[in-house]
C-alpha cells in the first residue's frame, strides 16, 4: 500500500507530463481513476495519431542508476485489442523534467 507522500509525487509527475504533452501539440484526455490501466490518452493535434500513457514517477536507484519500467499485460493486451500503442511517460517530481521517449518529448 502506497503513502501519502507517494500519490502526491504520482500526481505531480502526472501533472507534469499532462503539461508537456499540451504543449507539445497533443490533446489529453486524463481518466479519473487511479486504479486504471489507462492513466492518460493523448491525441496529436496534425495528424489524429492517438496513444495511451502510463505515467511514472521517475525512480533511481542508491548508485543514480535509472529504474526503467514496463507494460503490465492488462495494458499489452489492450494495446494489442485496440491497436493503438501504449507508451510509457516518466516524471521526475523534483526537477520538473518529462521524458516520454517514444514519442521524442524531453
Amino acid at each position: 500500500m502506497s503513502n501519502y507522500k507517494d500519490h502526491i509525487r504520482g500526481e505531480v509527475s502526472k501533472n507534469l507530463i499532462i503539461n508537456h504533452l499540451i504543449l507539445a501539440g497533443y490533446e489529453v484526455l486524463n481518466e479519473g481513476s487511479a486504479q486504471g490501466l489507462i492513466d492518460l490518452v493523448a491525441v496529436e493535434n496534425k495528424t489524429g495519431a492517438t496513444y495511451f500513457i502510463d505515467c511514472k514517477c521517475l525512480s533511481r536507484r542508491a548508485n543514480g542508476s535509472r529504474v526503467d519500467r514496463v507494460l503490465k499485460q492488462g495494458q499489452k493486451d489492450l494495446a494489442e485489442k485496440s491497436g493503438l500503442p501504449f507508451i510509457l511517460a516518466y516524471a521526475d517530481a523534483q526537477t520538473n523534467k518529462v521524458e516520454i521517449p517514444k514519442l521524442g518529448i524531453k
